[in-house]
């Protein structure tokens, strides 16, 4: 073979071997990048399966909380149905069933609609307006043969923004009971104002926001996370047709102390109280006592109370806290117990006072 046939074949044969070799690293780079694939398709499978085991949890736990709820159906003294709401049982034994204080609110008789449809009787065991809870009572033995399961309310439940929660309830009436909506935590510790009939506010609740909707018949149903667990009471939404997914519920530290209490007592939660009766002096008709600009006009003294305070005389301080309204003054009173002594500061026929005050149970409410 002569030299240039020689070096072609030379030439040839060294390209070919190249693209063999190329051709060899390409099905490797393929073949890893299949690995690759493979592997991350068996994660994104296994990823999708534990989201889908996710969502039957939460399903069934969901599912299983609507065995605890029931609708509160009230009527007048006529047997008239005036209203419903929602309510949900705390203890199969004794038949404690919670609900909101304003779905109780002057009727008659009450009957409690079981998940089943069946109609048992209720009653009122008590109630405290400030923070919108009631309790009642049904036959444990009637509870029974419904199937209903008993909801835990444990102060410790937290919850966070951003965390996903449903509620369970009847809204509107009975036809739609143990309806569940969806929703998530907007914001907690939002501080909403309770005004009487006079449109006068009386309190202020500090309360649990979402965006699972909450209709007119839900109040005092509950408001539960993914696992299941109670984390609030549905008391209220902002009705304006401006706004929407705008609820809110009553927090469980709030729930278990005053729904305890009220069993404690059989009767209406107790809370503290002066025994008096006063106008803030920004309210005050006619000329202001002592050129005063705040404080609290004493009107009345009740013949329970323990406080040596005289009509006419204005507070000041409750120990040794500015009140300047009733709101004022109901802050402070509730951090305290009936039968805690406390320190006034008060002006009597213009000179200032400090006296001792024992706190009795409050008798009225702003209803």
């Amino acid at each position: 073979m002569n030299k240039p046939a020689l070096l072609f074949a030379l030439s040839a044969l060294l390209l070919t071997s190249t693209t063999i070799f190329s051709s060899t690293q390409h099905i490797r780079s393929l073949e890893n990048d299949l690995q690759e694939v493979t592997h991350d398709l068996g994660q994104a499978t296994h990823q999708l399966e534990a989201l889908e085991q996710k969502e039957e949890t939460v399903k069934k736990a969901v599912q299983s909380v609507s065995f605890s709820v029931g609708a509160i159906l009230t009527y007048d003294k006529d047997g008239n149905k005036n209203g419903s709401g929602s309510g949900f049982l705390i203890d199969a034994k004794e038949g404690y069933i919670v609900t909101n204080a304003h779905v109780v609110k002057e009727v008659d008789k009450m009957e409690l609609l079981t998940p089943k449809g069946e109609k048992i009787p209720v009653s009122l065991v008590g109630k405290d307006v400030f923070s919108d809870l009631a309790v009642l009572k049904g036959n444990p033995d009637q509870l029974s043969k419904q199937d209903m399961k008993p909801l835990a309310i444990k102060e410790e439940s937290s919850v966070e923004v951003g965390d996903t929660v449903f509620v369970v309830g009847s809204p509107l009436d009975e036809n739609f009971a143990s309806t569940i909506t969806k929703g998530m935590v907007s914001a907690i510790n939002r501080i909403l104002p309770m005004e009487d009939w006079h449109g006068i506010k009386y309190w202020e609740q500090s309360l649990i926001q979402t965006d699972a909707p909450i209709n007119p018949g839900n109040s005092g149903g509950v408001l539960v996370n993914e696992q299941g667990v109670l984390v609030g009471v549905p008391s209220s939404k902002i009705d304006n047709p401006i706004v929407e997914g705008m609820g809110f519920a009553i927090p469980m530290n709030e729930t278990v102390k005053i729904v305890s209490g009220i069993i404690e007592q059989k009767g209406d939660f107790v809370r503290p109280s002066l025994g008096i009766g006063v106008i803030p002096i920004s309210q005050f008709e006619g000329e202001t006592p002592f050129e005063l600009s705040e404080g609290l006009y004493v009107e009345n003294v009740e013949s329970r109370s323990k406080a040596s305070l005289q009509k006419g005389d204005v507070i000041l301080k409750f120990d040794g806290k500015e009140v300047n309204n009733l709101l004022d003054l109901r802050k402070v009173l509730f951090e305290k117990e009936v039968g805690n002594a406390v320190e006034l500061t008060v002006i009597r026929e213009g000179k200032p006072k400090k006296m001792k005050a024992t706190l009795v149970p409050l008798q009225t409410s702003p209803e």
